[in-house]
């Protein structure tokens, strides 16, 4: 009998088959745990740049709306800053936030009304101050920006009575630059509190005090003067280029040929008209002789005049009369304003303006007065002078005193003053000596006006009390190295200001956030506009990325 063994050949596969199943099953649990681990790290590294990404987002969004409602200095200064109460926790994630000004537009001159350099002033004593303000119950207004050197506690000089209202900051802030210490905001009740509480500002939500790290000398340079400064011929102000005539009929044709005339030498400087009145009309030059404008009415026709006075009598003075100086120049007013003089001349003053050859011919109008040696201007009883501003460079000028060559702010060439072999021009006034280089005496009827802007960064210019119904006005800017504001206590014709025009600056901000090491950056560059009306209008976001580790 023959028995088959086919049923047994499959005995000894299962140890195989269970070995190859095993195998297959460990790398399917590898490859998972494998997976789950990667995906357990890979989401945590997620999660962290989701965390920064979010603080970094947060950061840059309530930086713009800092920068909306409160100009930080960022905006009015080139330096890189560090917002303040931005630095925050976002589960885990901290974000910073520092802004820089990267185009101009917000540091020209022409856009601050006060600038008070401290430049020669001691920093104790009683003559440490500079700004001060004594009396008045209404409000000294200084309408834009204000920059001052120092607000340290001898900075301000203000009376503490009740009856006296102080100074009111309108539509921009007080920068302050501290050469001992590093750039460091302080709160704005300091500040308020080194004023005895004297000063404010409006909108108060949006403008207070901001901390830059720039000095006057770079932020303010002189402004350019005309190169043909040096040609002008010299005139002696006490005397008339043409006999004493009575002049009824004048035409513009007249006025060119008496600036061309020289009777003596050096040449005269004006000449009597008649007809609706007197005016003694002058013409412009290097004056080394003050010009006679005392108790009588005046006009200086459109152009440049140096003031290059002696000692003996250094003084420009408006007294028991009216003085105007060029033809009122419709750029440098506001929209609401009409264009013409503030104080009406006379009617013949006024003929001689309306004939004036810069009107006439259409040429560059108003007037700049230049202030060489100790020369300076005083108003006095029943005086009023309006300086009519004139295009020097970028800029609209009433008065620049003239640097010397060798100071770091006399600029923007090197050139803001000059000399020769046998005369220096330059500007010899400074804080700590009298006469100030604006005076307006105390009392009714002492007026002045300028146009343009008024620029003294070493001297120091004085407004005495006057009545509500005379006019103390800069509506340019001032630059001083101090200032003394007086004021009746009715007096509401006191204005320090510039035109608040569209003016647009960019800065750059970059909102950084970190966690567990790793950055997120988002960088934005943004249009600010200061005098914009609608607070969401006041920032434009030009470009909005996330930059990674590094922007």
């Amino acid at each position: 009998m023959i028995h088959s063994n086919r049923t047994h050949r499959d005995d000894g596969l299962a140890l195989p088959l269970v070995l190859v199943i095993t195998a297959v099953l460990g790398a399917v649990v590898l490859a998972v745990a494998t997976y789950s681990t990667a995906s357990l790290s890979y989401g945590h590294v997620a999660e962290s740049r989701s965390d920064q990404l979010a603080a970094a987002d947060a950061g840059m969004r309530y930086a713009l709306d800092q920068i909306k409602l409160k100009a930080r200095g960022c905006v009015w200064d080139d330096a890189i800053h560090t917002l303040p109460g931005i630095t925050s926790d976002f589960n885990g994630a901290t974000a910073t936030v520092s802004c820089q000004r990267i185009t101009t537009g917000l540091d020209d001159i022409k856009l601050y009304a006060a600038v008070m350099t401290g430049q020669g002033v001691p920093l104790t004593g009683t003559d440490a101050f500079l700004l001060s303000s004594q009396g008045g119950s209404n409000k000294k207004i200084l309408g834009g920006p204000v920059y001052m050197q120092r607000i340290n506690s001898t900075a301000f000089n203000f009376d503490i009575s009740s009856t006296h209202a102080g100074v009111e900051i309108q539509d921009g802030p007080l920068l302050y630059h501290d050469a001992t210490v590093p750039c460091t905001p302080e709160k704005p009740s300091v500040v308020v509190a080194r004023a005895n509480g004297k000063l404010s500002f409006k909108p108060n939500l949006i403008f207070g005090p901001e901390c830059v790290s720039q000095p006057w000398w770079q932020k303010f340079p002189s402004p350019q003067i005309p190169v043909d400064l040096k040609t002008l011929p010299e005139r002696n102000g006490a005397l008339a280029i043409a006999p004493a005539t009575a002049y009824n009929l004048v035409t513009t044709a007249q006025l060119q040929t008496w600036q061309a005339l020289a009777t003596s030498t050096p040449r005269g400087g004006y000449v009597d008209m008649t007809g609706g009145g007197n005016c003694r009309v002058f013409f412009p030059g290097r004056y080394t002789t003050s010009p006679d404008t005392a108790n009588r009415d005046a006009y200086f026709l459109s152009g440049e005049y140096v003031f290059d006075l002696p000692s003996s009598n250094p003084r420009l003075i408006a007294r028991q009369g009216i003085v105007t100086a060029g033809v009122p120049n419709p750029k440098v007013f506001r929209p609401s304003e009409t264009v013409g003089n503030e104080r009406p001349n006379t009617t013949a003053c006024t003929t001689i303006q309306n004939i004036d050859p810069a009107k006439v011919f259409s040429l560059e109008p108003g007037a700049t007065f230049y202030l060489g040696n100790n020369s300076h201007l005083k108003v006095e009883t029943n005086g009023a002078l309006e300086i009519h501003g004139r295009k020097q460079g970028t800029n609209y000028v009433s008065v620049q005193t003239l640097c010397k060559k060798s100071e770091i702010w006399c600029g923007p060439t090197g050139d803001g003053g000059f000399e020769s072999a046998s005369l220096v021009k330059w500007s010899t006034l400074n804080a700590t000596t009298t006469p100030e280089v604006l005076y307006t005496d105390s009392g009714n009827g002492k007026e002045f006006i300028a146009h343009g802007l008024f620029y003294a960064p070493l001297a120091e210019a004085e407004f005495g009390n006057v009545s509500n119904s005379a006019i103390q006005k800069m509506k340019g800017g001032i630059v001083v190295a101090q200032l003394i504001l007086q004021a009746a206590t009715s007096a509401t014709n006191f204005e320090i200001a510039v035109p608040t025009s569209p003016i647009t600056g960019k800065v750059q901000v970059t909102s950084t956030a970190v966690k567990d090491g790793s950055r997120t950056a988002i960088r934005a560059v943004v249009e600010y506009r200061p005098y914009e009306v609608n607070v969401d209008d006041r920032i434009r976001v030009n470009s909005w990325r996330v930059c990674g580790n590094v922007c």
